[in-house]
């Protein structure tokens, strides 16, 4: 039974929100943002080292199959999955900051690993 790419439908939902934040003196958390943000590029590999990896933890933590079509051989599922992974340019010095020691970040400007799905 071979599943069709035409008709294949995929859903995920996936919540990328990354907290790196909160410290009392926002004017505190608005230089580590703009320290951090300043020369940031989300489209690559946060990494010191180009030679090393980014481990990506991924937990599939819901699985629904929303439909399935045995004459057209097709299935319809949505699935909300966790990444977790260490972003080594998104990193700074406290002291230097007046002490803040987190700050948040929207995760449209941040990396993030591409997802691949596929049919087996």
């Amino acid at each position: 039974m071979a599943l069709l790419p035409e008709y294949h439908q995929v859903s995920l939902f996936w919540y990328t929100l990354v907290i790196l934040a909160a410290s009392s003196d926002s004017s505190d958390e608005f230089d580590v943002y703009k320290a951090i943000t300043a020369n940031y590029d989300k489209n690559v590999r946060p990494v010191k080292n180009s030679s090393e990896p980014v481990v990506v933890s991924i937990e599939l933590l819901t699985f629904g199959l929303l439909y399935m079509d045995q004459q057209q051989e097709t299935i319809t599922f949505m699935a909300t999955i966790e990444m977790i992974w260490k972003d080594e340019l998104a990193r700074w010095n406290a002291n230097e900051f007046g002490g803040t020691s987190s700050v948040l970040i929207p995760s449209n400007l941040l990396w993030k690993p591409d997802i691949i799905i596929t049919t087996g």
